[in-house]
Formats: structure tokens, sequence, C-alpha cells
């Protein structure tokens, strides 16, 4: 009698002990998971367009071809800037260079879209890039973090991410930038787009910043 009590007592007292926390490698597995598969990628179009105030900032146009490795970066005036993407260099860093495809660009001009594009698509896409080479994932508070092992052009920047407890989808980010500078953004508008599942609109808390994504396609491979 007392072991069938005892057999009988073991589960409740189980269920009474709390489920360990998620590891950072998890949680960053979810959020790229819930953002689709960006390997699966062939073409990506889209506008990135920044509100203040109610009036807009800034517009560029991005026209990303991952299976050829090009790029074509609109900064809103003159013609647009085609780039060539080496995602991995010959001595193995993870880190993508990139050259120009347009002999005449000035090299100024190249970089400066190839700094909008890194930006820009990071806006896009942070939570499909959970699991890239040099992301370093921790946990701060209960919530992911996100900071760079010497990738990116600014790897001094650290992103806070607060997912949805069931599907893993990124609601809100906070950061604070290599420069200094911090901010915090709500995610919304979703939408699949190809094979990823995308959120078009982030809102600073007093709504008067927006950042904002418009003509956005794609197809899978």
């Amino acid at each position: 009698m007392i072991l069938l009590l005892a057999a009988l007592v073991r589960p409740v007292h189980a269920d009474l002990i709390p489920a360990p926390p998620p590891s950072a490698h998890l949680l960053a597995r979810e959020a790229a998971a819930a953002c689709g598969d960006l390997g699966a990628l062939a073409e990506l179009s889209f506008t990135f367009v920044v509100e203040k105030g109610g009036e807009e900032v800034a517009r560029r146009t991005h026209h990303w071809n991952p299976e050829a490795g090009t790029v074509e970066v609109s900064l809103g005036s003159g013609p647009p800037v085609p780039l060539r993407i080496e995602a991995r260099m010959p001595d193995g860093e993870a880190d993508p260079r990139w050259a120009s495809l347009a002999p005449g660009v000035p090299p100024a001009e190249a970089l400066r879209a190839w700094s909008a594009f890194v930006n820009d698509q990071y806006w896009l896409l942070a939570p499909c890039k959970a699991t890239d080479p040099g992301v370093k994932p921790t946990i701060e508070n209960g919530q992911l973090v996100l900071s760079f092992d010497g990738v990116g052009l600014t790897p001094g920047d650290r992103y806070t991410l607060m997912l949805h407890p069931e599907t893993g989808a990124l609601r809100f980010w906070s950061f604070t930038l290599q420069s200094g500078a911090t901010g915090e953004f709500l995610w919304s508008e979703p939408v699949d787009v190809g094979p990823l599942h995308l959120l078009l609109r982030r809102s600073s808390p007093q709504g008067d910043t927006v950042i904002h994504f418009e003509a956005v396609s794609g197809r899978a491979r």
C-alpha cells in the first residue's frame, strides 16, 4: 500500500516542479523559425521608409537576389547602385563583403548603398538572422539578447527581443547601438512573403517615430 501511494503521489509533485527556462540558443532558433526560412529565399524586394513626427525623412528601395548574390539599392536620387555580395571570404570569415557592379559609381556612394542595405534588411529580417554565424544570443531578465562577435558594420550593437511565448514571433525590441544611441519599437503588421513570415511596421512607444516597409515582394528558390 505504501508503494502504491508513493507511485500515485510522485506525478503530482513532479507537476509542481517548474520547467527549466529555455536556453538562449533555443530562443534564437525559435525566433528564426517564426520568421520563416531565409535560406529558401531566392528574391526579395522592399522599400524602407522612416517617418518622424508624421513626416517622411528617409526612403530607400532594395532588390535583393540571394541566389545570385546581388543587390540593387536605390538611395532616392540618381540611378540604382548594383552591388555583388560575397557571403564568405576565402579566409573563412562570415562577415559579408561587397563589390560595386557599376564602374562609374564613386566608391563613397557604393559604400553608402551597401551600408543602407545592411541596415535596412536587418530592420526587416532581424529575427530570421538570430542564428547567423557571429551572433551571440544570451538571456537577460528573461529576454533574448543578441550581440555580435566581430561581424557586421557595427559589431558593438546589442538588441533585446521580446518574443511571443507560443509562436516565438518578435513583438518588441529595444537596442543600444555601437554609437551609444538607444531605441525601442513595437513590431506589427504580419505578412507572408515567399518563404518568410514578416512584420512590416516598427513603432516607437510614443508613436513619434515609425519605420515601415512598402512594396514588399519575394519568392522562394
